[in-house]
């Protein structure tokens, strides 16, 4: 089973009342480190996101704290089911300019936040484990493996290697090729590479 909207939102996010006043919704952005808030009505249905940039533009257009948010958040506002798959909240990223939008369950009750931010750690977290598999992989092979950057630093030596060479990974990883192979000549190599 891959990853769901619902391992990478933001959950437990605070809800502003659509009665709210800015005063309570600085407050509230503030606490909760959040660039947008779901607005809620009184049956507790989603009416809209409040966001930092609406908060600007109230402040700009002469409102005072007292008044409600009412006016100034926004009615349109993206939605993604929690149970939206990976791949299809990353094709949304890629073609929404939407910065937050609101996770929702199946009754369209407000579950959580999804922010860009959320994406990136996601992507983080996948490519992390992708390396982690890949590592898994590399030393589980019969061949000793080695692999070096354009400055020739070694930056991948599997446990093949390792055992064929009589030496520790630890002590290779980040050390210059050249200075631990001085007998080995890579310039050919890395002239033949394809690109």
């Amino acid at each position: 089973m891959g990853m769901l909207m619902g391992d990478i939102m933001t959950p437990n996010v605070p809800l502003l009342a659509i009665d709210a006043t800015l005063e309570q919704a600085v407050k509230m952005l503030r606490r909760s480190k959040a660039d947008g808030l779901p607005v809620v009505d009184d049956q507790g249905r989603l009416a809209g996101i409040f966001t930092k940039a609406n908060l600007m533009n109230a402040f700009l257009a002469g409102a005072t704290p007292t008044q409600s948010i009412a006016p100034y958040y926004q009615k349109n506002v993206g939605t993604v089911r929690v149970d939206t798959p990976y791949e299809v909240v990353e094709d949304l990223v890629k073609t929404s300019p939407v910065g937050t939008g609101v996770v929702v369950d199946a009754d369209n009750n407000v579950v959580g936040i999804f922010t860009k931010v959320d994406m990136i750690m996601s992507l983080f977290r996948k490519t992390e484990t992708l390396a982690g598999h890949l590592r898994t992989v590399y030393d589980s092979m019969h061949n000793g493996v080695i692999v070096v950057d354009n400055d020739l630093t070694i930056r991948l030596f599997n446990q093949p290697a390792a055992k064929i060479l009589s030496l520790e990974q630890e002590n290779v990883l980040g050390r210059s090729f050249p200075d631990l192979f001085p007998g080995i000549d890579l310039m050919p190599v890395i002239g033949e590479r394809q690109w």
